[in-house]
């Protein structure tokens, strides 16, 4: 028989050993627990301190971004004063010189007058008679005593021309602003008519035959090849200038292969851009009709530029707007958290619809709105909308366009609105037109100098 005393002994230690790993394991799975929690809590802490530091990072650039504009602001304002104050220098100067000089006439005249006999009084009228006639003579005989060379320059027309469009209708407008800037009368429907029937108007009509201008001032060639063009393009001897109406594909052809001037007339890729300090109620009706004026026209708006900081306020009384007019709204990822509407693509921000589409962008402040419109515009017209004449004058100065404008929709550019009469188109070159081009568009200087032998160096 077995031990008694040893079985129980042996049931204690089993009991014992198994109460220890017992223990053992209840004190790792509280601490695996303590370490689990404590893991979490450093994650989130590292995590919500992060997020604090991105809003830390973001608040100092936005105020890095609004000192820098005060600081361009301050700096124009500095510099205007500068000039104003330059100006107000030379009047104070040219005005003490000119009452210094006034006081001392006036102390002489007194001192003549004091002097004067009755015969004397008696004799100044026919002083006064006689001053015209001796003024006169005194400038003949100076005029008579000139013996250096005369010269001025007088307005030229550049010459012949040539007007290549890609389609009839608009050959036939644009040789129907050429003819109202030579004629004095025009048949008012002839823009609508295609480019030969407008020819035949106006000879028709004899309106440069009225003008005293030869019949075959204005010609039309009426074909579409491509080879006839690159011929004119050739031409040096006859053709001093030529304005392209068209696509790109047109343009650049002309462009790169022309041998005389060209006058581009390129895409009028144009921007409005909306300031946190405009005033809305003008922001509203300028976007409204920088759009939808004329959809088809280089100067109607293609994108509209909207300070964040105004967005939530002024964008959907704009889409409700360009909802009643049939305007299809075309947005950024900014702009789709105010108004559902269509994502507007990168290809979006380079493209001149021509029609009731419209991309909108939402910017941060002035300077990405100068940046953006640089970026993608076509130099052809752009405007601010706001009450800050700061701001209005660095987006005026830093947007190179041929057009920059303020507190005005984009459609105003245009020849017969800036006084020029007819417009055969808006170029966005720098030479030697720029702009609107009418009839000073197409004249030129040259120098007229008259003298008696005048030699150089004297010899």
């Amino acid at each position: 028989m077995e031990n008694p005393f040893a079985l129980t002994t042996l049931a204690l230690l089993v009991i014992i050993f198994s109460y220890i790993i017992y223990r053992l394991l209840t004190k790792r799975k509280i601490f695996n627990k303590v370490v689990s929690n404590a893991k979490s809590r450093a994650v989130r802490t590292i995590r919500e301190a992060k997020a604090r530091a991105y809003e830390i990072d973001q608040d100092i650039e936005r105020r890095i971004e609004d000192i820098n504009i005060r600081e361009s602001a301050s700096e124009a304002r500095i510099e205007r004063l500068k000039e104003a104050d330059k100006e107000i220098r030379a009047r104070l100067k040219e005005s003490r010189a000119l009452i210094d000089d006034i006081t001392d006439r006036s102390c002489q005249h007194a001192a003549d007058i004091e002097l004067l006999t009755e015969e004397d009084l008696q004799s100044s009228q026919s002083y006064v008679d006689d001053r015209k006639a001796v003024k006169a003579k005194l400038k003949k005989l100076a005029i008579d005593a000139i013996d250096n060379v005369r010269g001025h320059n007088a307005d030229v027309n550049i010459g012949k021309f040539v007007a290549i469009s890609a389609k009839a209708d608009m050959a036939g407008a644009l040789l129907l602003s050429v003819v109202e800037m030579l004629c004095s009368k025009v048949t008012a429907n002839s823009g609508h008519l295609a480019a030969e029937k407008l020819a035949e108007t106006i000879i028709a009509t004899e309106a440069l035959v009225k003008e005293g201008l030869p019949e075959n001032s204005i010609q039309l060639v009426d074909t579409t090849d491509r080879e006839a063009v690159k011929i004119l393009l050739g031409m040096e001897k006859w053709v001093d200038v030529i304005i392209p109406r068209g696509g790109k594909g047109l343009v650049k052809l002309i462009s790169e292969e022309a041998k005389v001037p060209v006058i581009k007339h390129l895409d009028g890729i144009c921007h409005v851009y909306i300031d946190e300090d405009c005033d809305e109620t003008k922001a509203v009706s300028i976007a409204i009709n920088a759009k939808t004026y004329r959809y088809g026209i280089c100067g109607a708006m293609e994108t509209l530029l909207v300070n964040k900081k105004i967005a939530s306020r002024i964008l959907s009384p704009l889409a409700k707007s360009y909802k009643e007019k049939g305007v299809e709204l075309r947005g950024c990822e900014r702009t789709l958290r105010y108004l559902n509407i269509i994502k507007a693509q990168e290809e979006d921000w380079v493209t001149e619809y021509l029609a009731p589409i419209l991309s909108i962008k939402i910017v941060d402040n002035l300077e990405s709105a100068i940046d953006h419109i640089n970026k993608f515009g076509s130099a052809h017209t752009d405007s601010i909308v706001t009450e800050n004449k700061d701001k209005a004058f660095l987006f005026m100065k830093k947007v190179d366009s041929s057009s920059v404008m303020h507190n005005v929709p984009t459609c105003w550019a245009d020849g017969f609105e800036y006084g020029l009469g007819a417009e055969v188109g808006i170029s966005t070159d720098k030479f030697h037109a720029r702009g609107p081009v009418g009839l000073d568009g197409l004249t030129s200087l040259k120098y007229l100098v008259e003298g008696n032998a005048e030699l150089r160096g004297g010899n």
